[in-house]
């Protein structure tokens, strides 16, 4: 059973700071776990947090601490967890957020012509690496190197690697850059560039 200054602590919360807490997680950690497939909700995190102290999984030291920084804390470590797993996954859902349009750099091309972002781009603005030798922002996207190469599942056909720069991000694709098709697949290609060029 819970210490009744817990108790209290954690009725008075929902009376009076509830809201700005919820508020000040959504901004603090939304995005981040919106990169996450399937991960909870910062109010998924802030119950998970709250049933932890009531239970005795975690504890706060409430003489020295305030309740709202202690939860803040228990939801700062557990988002935490779950980026270190996902970024060891890596996996990338590509969803509408992700996915941003920008207009070209290229004088030829049309005025107000549209181009979609590549797969490397989405998986760049979400955090997670991926190696590449022949990438740079500055030039066309080319895949010579082959090192970028990812694993791409879309609805209704089978996953294919694929060169991550060159491959256009399109909303529902599901990317996984560290599986062991792929990694098997990076080690050839970087086995060859070395025997071609020692």
């Amino acid at each position: 059973s819970s210490p009744p200054d817990i108790v209290s602590a954690v009725e008075n919360l929902f009376t009076e700071d509830y809201d700005r807490l919820r508020l000040r997680l959504w901004r603090q950690f939304g995005k981040q776990l919106r990169n996450i497939p399937d991960a909870p909700t910062p109010d998924d995190l802030l119950h998970d947090a709250i049933e932890d102290l009531l239970v005795g999984r975690r504890h706060c030291p409430l003489e020295r601490v305030e309740l709202t920084t202690c939860l803040v804390n228990i939801v700062r470590s557990k988002v935490s967890h779950l980026y270190e797993k996902w970024r060891k996954t890596g996996i990338v859902k590509v969803s509408e957020e992700v996915l941003k349009w920008k207009t070209p750099q290229n004088p030829e091309e049309e005025p107000g012509a549209i181009l979609r972002k590549k797969i490397l781009e989405c998986i760049e603005d979400v955090g997670l690496k991926v190696p590449t030798l022949c990438h740079h922002k500055a030039l066309e996207p080319y895949g010579s190197c082959r090192l970028c190469l990812v694993e791409v599942e879309q609805e209704g056909r089978a996953p294919s690697i694929q060169t991550s720069c060159t491959y256009p991000a399109t909303n529902g694709l599901s990317v996984r850059t560290n599986t062991e098709r792929v990694e098997k697949s990076r080690r050839i290609v970087a086995e060859l560039l070395l025997a071609r060029c020692p």
